[in-house]
This record gives structure tokens, sequence and C-alpha cells, in this order.
């Protein structure tokens, strides 16, 4: 278990969190930066001033995707106001856990694509 967090503050800070599967506290946190300044962000790779967040369904999930975004729309739509604490909206969508194998990576045999990438 765990998750990891992406920041804009004068620079891009990530932290991956590990957490205990019991009772999910944190075991271990790995903590950085890019030093780019927010409006560099996505510059020249199509997406200016803005995260590019993929997210990757396995063969066979197509309706599923459909629905988790469909699902995702709803939850913006029906927000009535951002939320408390942070002042932003969101929208959480749930991706399958693919494990990856050789097998199922074909015609790319050891091409582990990440099913959440962020690209800033």
């Amino acid at each position: 278990m765990g998750c990891c967090e992406i920041i804009p503050n004068q620079s891009v800070h990530w932290a991956v969190t590990h957490e205990d599967p019991k009772n999910g506290k944190e075991i271990a946190r790995f903590r950085t930066f890019d030093p780019i300044p927010p409006g560099e962000i996505g510059k020249g790779k199509g997406h200016d001033n803005r995260f590019r967040v993929t997210l990757r369904f396995a063969a066979g999930q197509k309706d599923n995707a459909v629905q988790q975004l469909r699902n995702a729309a709803t939850q913006l739509e029906n927000a009535t106001q951002p939320d408390l604490k942070t002042g932003l909206y969101s929208v959480s969508v749930d991706v399958t856990a693919r494990e990856t194998t050789e097998e199922n990576t074909k015609p790319n045999p050891g091409n582990l694509y990440a099913q959440i990438c962020v690209v800033w």
C-alpha cells in the first residue's frame, strides 16, 4: 500500500509513501523535487503549464475505463463547491491494478508500462 503526491510549489515536489498493509501507517517515504518553475511544466510536450496524467487500462477493460471516466466527470459536474480544506475541485478514477508479465506485454515483452504516469 502507499501513495504518490506531486505538488507544484515554485518547483515540482513529489513524495512516494509506502504504508503497512496491516495498519496503514507510513513505513517509508521518498521525497525529492525538480526545480522546474510551474510555468515551465509541460512546455514543449503539448500540455503547457499542466501536468499530463495518463491512465492505462488492461485489454478487455475498455468498458470499465469509460465508466470510470464518466464517474469522474459526474463527480466534477455534481460538485457544488471546492473542497473546504484544499480549495480545489478533485475527482478520483480507479484503475484496476494489473500484474505485468512478459506474456501480457506482448508484442513488446519486457516493456513494463506504468499504469499511471504523470508527466511535467
